[in-house]
């Protein structure tokens, strides 16, 4: 295991101890950033977007599994998705990209996002409750005229494919998941959109 790659471990387990918040010190440079730049990701923290368009970014970055992220964004009156996955490596180091595409949103699932995104309260940190080490972290990210904003996650129940993990390792109660149903609505509509896990299902909203 490299240097930065025990670095990005450890961090990843102290992220995953702590509550949402807009980020940890150093946490987009040394966990988010190498992934984001291995999957040719443009940086959304520096400057704005025009009014009326707009950027928005997720990214997972799992304990166990393959890091992805979708971007979404909005240039002459039309909402484009570009999703990446990147194969996973036990020492956490970034893998080569195994799955590439842009493909555009409907003005429905694009006015469904921006419902959710612009919504103040969304990027509002919030108190996760208690759960176990590991799992995954979510980043959101949006990049519009008003500036900047980022909201450091740990991931909300979403993935029902693995029945076993599912089973033993998230028994979220109904109020833990209402805390992050904009976060869980969002990053389904994502999924749903761009098909970037094919053969995994998703919970329903």
């Amino acid at each position: 295991m490299t240097a930065r790659s025990l670095i990005a471990a450890c961090l990843i387990l102290l992220a995953s101890t702590a509550a949402s918040k807009a980020m940890l010190p150093g946490e987009f440079k040394d966990v988010w950033w190498p992934y984001l730049r291995g999957m040719k990701e443009p940086l959304l923290a520096r400057g704005k977007a025009k009014d009326g368009d707009f950027q928005f970014r997720w990214t997972r970055l799992p304990h166990y599994g393959e890091p992805v992220s979708v971007r979404i964004w909005r240039a002459h009156g039309q909402t484009y998705a570009h999703a990446v996955r990147l194969k996973f490596y036990l020492d956490y180091r970034v893998g080569r990209t195994t799955r590439d595409q842009t493909s555009r949103l409907s003005d429905k699932e694009a006015g469904l996002l921006r419902s959710y995104i612009e919504d103040p309260d969304f990027w509002q940190p919030r108190h996760e409750g208690d759960r176990i080490l590991g799992g995954t972290r979510w980043l959101f990210e949006l990049q519009d005229s008003s500036g900047y904003h980022v909201l450091s996650v740990f991931s909300p129940v979403l993935f029902l494919s693995d029945q076993e993990v599912g089973e033993r390792a998230y028994h979220w109660t109904p109020a833990q998941k209402r805390i992050f149903r904009r976060e869980i609505q969002v990053v389904t509509l994502l999924l749903r959109s761009t098909r970037i896990f094919p053969d995994e299902l998703t919970a329903q909203e």
